[in-house]
């Protein structure tokens, strides 16, 4: 089979093994063949060499991965990335690609951390899971609402399957984007048999544009 045109996809890598820190570049290729499989190769994956992460230093640091195998980021590319200020800025002119299950998954983390999203017995329910997880001999085992944690497990159910369908990297998944994304914000529409906690966490995720 024959891979039309296939496109370069910077990904920046900061992942913490040990102190200090360490960051890496990587880049990979994405492109389908005739049957439409979705056929993925990693070029590279380099330690992210320069002083600081600035927006500047990250384009440049990305073009010379890049120009090392002929590459460009030019308007036949299309670059998916996460939706953090500084990558947004480092690729600003290009085709860029928000990636939604990065999106998805910070819309959740804010739910179940920021106050201000009201949905607190959610919040000490995670808590309290945490604090069992940390130390089993400190057990709050008595204070957990089983059949709410059981709701949200539920609810988060949906949100996981989708993360995983837009994930499969043997076929494209931005058709499916649409589709699915009907279905979240259907499923973030509150029930008449939705316990309060979970009416109020559907309502928190709804302010937020699936």
């Amino acid at each position: 089979s024959t891979y039309p045109h296939p496109q370069p996809h910077p990904h920046q890598y900061l992942t913490s093994y040990s102190h200090p820190f360490r960051h890496f570049c990587g880049v990979t290729i994405h492109a389908t063949d005739s049957d439409f499989y979705l056929h993925s190769f990693c070029l590279c994956c380099k330690p992210y060499t320069p002083e600081n992460q600035t927006a500047p230093n990250i384009r440049k640091f990305i073009d010379e991965i890049l120009s090392e195998y002929g590459l460009s980021l030019n308007t036949n590319s299309f670059i998916i990335t996460d939706n953090e200020p500084k990558i947004i800025a480092a690729l600003r002119g290009t085709n860029r690609v928000g990636c939604s299950d990065h999106y998805i998954n910070k819309i959740l983390e804010h739910s179940f951390t920021l106050s201000k999203s009201g949905c607190v017995e959610v919040i000490q329910t995670f808590d309290v899971i945490k604090s069992l997880v940390a130390s089993f001999r400190r057990s709050h085992r008595q204070s957990i609402e089983k059949d709410l944690l059981s709701h949200i497990g539920d609810f988060l159910k949906v949100f996981d399957d989708m993360i995983r369908t837009l994930n499969d990297e043997t076929q494209p998944t931005l058709h499916k984007l649409i589709p699915l994304r009907m279905v979240l914000i259907n499923h973030c529409s509150p029930k008449a048999d939705d316990a309060l906690s979970i009416i109020i966490l559907k309502k928190f995720l709804s302010r937020w544009s699936m």
